[in-house]
């Protein structure tokens, strides 16, 4: 999160970004979601996931985890941003 890391943070299943993995995020409510995906980019994010960011007024970037690295970086300076990093696959 912006002002927080989250170091235990799980999806409840497995390679799927559901809303409810986001809750947090929607609680802080930042600018920006850089997701990163894993490496081979396994995890997807769902629909209905994109669409409540959407509504949420939250930006989403969603990338392969490296380049995710990369773009949260980048848009931290800029943006009260949060980061959801699948570190596999």
């Amino acid at each position: 999160l912006p002002d927080q890391v989250i170091r235990d943070w799980w999806r409840g299943s497995g390679h799927i970004l559901h809303p409810d993995d986001l809750l947090l995020v929607f609680e802080a409510s930042p600018e920006v979601l850089v997701v990163g995906q894993g490496s081979v980019s396994r995890m997807q994010v769902l629909d209905e996931t994109k669409q409540a960011l959407k509504e949420a007024g939250i930006e989403l970037f969603s990338l392969p985890t490296k380049e995710a690295c990369q773009k949260y970086n980048e848009v931290r300076t800029q943006y009260d941003a949060a980061a959801a990093l699948h570190l596999t696959c």
